[in-house]
């Protein structure tokens, strides 16, 4: 029986390997034809696009790769094979084919540049339904050595999925292991996010700061400064547009102040400074949710996505 089992084992093998052959034989024989160049290439493309989305990424960066030399290749070859073109047309035709698989390459690594850090961002925070009244809470997994608290950039928030949005985030957020910059505000992050059905236009809000210059801003591109510093002149406050947001669409600005800001809660911000109100032409009137997000004590946790998690509080008081 043993016998019988190797040898219906190695019969298999046997013809596992002649497939193979037989297969490399006839690529090799017919892998410049135009049918198969049409076929072959964009299969390899969609092999990469599912590695990628499988978190395969140095995988569908290597089927990008082959695809578009692939595709590349039989370009050239057949600019090769035209007997009636000069040499510096081929020379020329072969360099544009070069420069469009570079493009093409370098795109692809930006899709998978984008993929994976939205994949990272998407697993480091369990979110539950946002209070626009009330604290929501919810779990960020950390990296060793990554300190949110210094986080001078927004924190995704889940908001409410049927209207325009304007939200005001008091920076840095504050860590209840880090009391020194548990009252101090250093800038505001103003966030537009359309998350209703219809595409939105002009959304706007007008901020005034007082005393409490803003010495620069950096918005998204398609967000407008309409009144804000200028070079080295600081400003009083901020007039943000931006001129439409489609379904789904979100952008920000993040400003910085010349001078700390001492506000313990987002009351008491807002009981400096005044609750914000903004418009759009779906809304006369949008309401900002003013917060400011704190971190609880680093834990060490086994099993997340990552070695440390942190309590997220989104808090509006």
């Amino acid at each position: 029986m043993a016998g019988a089992g190797r040898q219906t084992s190695a019969a298999i093998k046997a013809v596992v390997l002649g497939g193979m052959i037989l297969a490399a034989n006839w690529l090799r024989q017919n892998c410049w034809r135009d049918g198969v160049v049409v076929t072959i290439a964009p299969a390899l493309y969609a092999i990469g696009v599912t590695a990628m989305y499988e978190r395969q990424y140095y995988i569908a960066a290597g089927f990008y790769v082959a695809s578009i030399v692939y595709g590349a290749s039989k370009i050239m070859r057949w600019e090769d094979a035209k007997g009636d073109v000069g040499t510096l047309q081929r020379r020329i035709a072969s360099g544009l084919v070069i420069m469009s698989a570079a493009v093409v390459f370098s795109l692809s690594y930006w899709w998978i540049d984008h993929t994976k850090a939205q994949r990272e961002m998407d697993s480091r925070s369990v979110t539950v339904p946002l209070n626009k009244d009330s604290e929501s809470k919810s779990e960020v997994f950390l990296n060793p050595g990554e300190h949110p608290c210094e986080l001078m950039t927004i924190m995704p928030i889940p908001l409410d999925k049927h209207t325009t949005w304007i939200s005001e985030q008091l920076m840095p957020p504050t860590c209840d292991d880090d009391s020194a910059h548990s009252t101090v505000v250093k800038g505001v992050t103003v966030a537009f996010d359309n998350r209703g059905s219809s595409t939105d236009h002009n959304i706007r809000v007008k901020m005034v700061f007082g005393n409490s210059w803003v010495k620069s801003v950096k918005c998204d591109a398609r967000i407008d400064i309409l009144e804000g510093p200028e070079g080295r002149e600081v400003s009083g406050g901020l007039y943000l547009v931006a001129r439409e947001l489609f379904p789904d669409e979100g952008h920000s600005c993040h400003a910085d102040f010349v001078n700390r800001v001492e506000a313990p809660t987002v009351q008491s911000w807002l009981d400096r400074f005044g609750s914000v109100k903004g418009a759009s032409d779906l809304y006369n009137t949008i309401d900002v949710y003013t917060h400011r997000i704190n971190f609880g004590v680093l834990e060490r946790v086994t099993g997340g996505p990552r070695p440390y998690r942190r309590t997220m509080t989104i808090n509006p008081k």
